[in-house]
């Protein structure tokens, strides 16, 4: 596995700025992503100059969204004893997304906000709660982000099946010295996370509320069931609550103080 040039958001310090880093004797430019424009943070990422694989160039490729519908994702991050537990709201036409996050943490947390991208205009509008009067604030990024690193740990497709929701799902495991995991995957339902990489180039600015990095397989079908391992001290739990492949309410796509009202 390719070492990342930089940790993702969830395991990273947001700085404004870092000198460039050295390959060999050429520099790599590091690209800033704009977090929250009010706080002046942003995410430094290092692209990665290792060419795609044909599976990722195959899904940059695509120009709408496979999977049509909403669903319910729980997540829960066990780190060092401390357990932090969020949900996203998830709702997709063929052009456009929105996450709606929510997190029992107190305001003001990177996990409480939402996220509409739309795949026509190239763009995607962040959105979070203001902690002084609880109003809505939001500012807008292009699309797509340049990508750093590589976005999928290898595994390998294991014998049996798991229900899950109802829905028969096949095993995808990875066990190396330093990540575990293990998956289940809906090979009927395409991948909204694919969907998310296609749009955005990049998992970054994004996988405070939404894990991907280290998490998700390098496959279409949808991940049911996922258990993440680093160690012992820093543990991941990805749970789809419900899923529903359907036509789609588009004031979902309308953020106010009500959206994050799902819980």
């Amino acid at each position: 596995m390719k070492i990342l040039r930089t940790a993702p958001l969830f395991m990273l310090s947001m700085l404004n700025t870092i000198p460039a880093m050295a390959q060999g004797e050429e520099e790599i430019a590091p690209v800033i992503i704009q977090v929250d424009p009010d706080l002046s943070r942003d995410l430094v990422a290092y692209p990665s100059e290792a060419p795609v694989t044909p599976f990722v160039a195959e899904v940059l490729a695509r120009t709408t969204n496979r999977f049509i519908g909403t669903a319910t994702m729980h997540y829960t991050r066990v780190y060092h004893g401390n357990t932090t537990s969020w949900t996203v709201r998830y709702v997709s036409t063929a052009d456009s997304m929105v996450l709606i996050s929510h997190s029992d943490e107190p305001l003001p947390t990177v996990r409480t906000t939402a996220l509409v991208i739309d795949r026509t205009r190239k763009s995607e509008v962040y959105h979070s709660i203001s902690l002084s009067d609880s109003t809505v604030k939001h500012w807008t990024r292009n699309l797509p982000i340049r990508p750093y690193g590589e976005s999928f740990l290898p595994d390998s497709l294991e014998h049996g099946t798991r229900d899950v929701l109802g829905r028969s799902c096949v095993k995808r495991v990875h066990e190396g010295s330093m990540f575990k995991r293990t998956a289940w995957l809906d090979p009927a339902i395409p991948s909204l996370y694919m969907d998310l990489l296609s749009v955005r180039g990049s998992w970054d600015a994004m996988d405070h509320i939404v894990i991907a990095y280290h998490l998700i397989s390098a496959d279409d079908a949808m991940p049911m069931l996922v258990e993440f391992a680093y160690g012992t001290e820093d543990q991941y739990t990805l749970r789809i609550l419900d899923i529903k492949p359907d036509a789609v309410d588009p004031q979902a796509f309308t953020i106010s103080k009500d959206s994050w009202n799902f819980k």
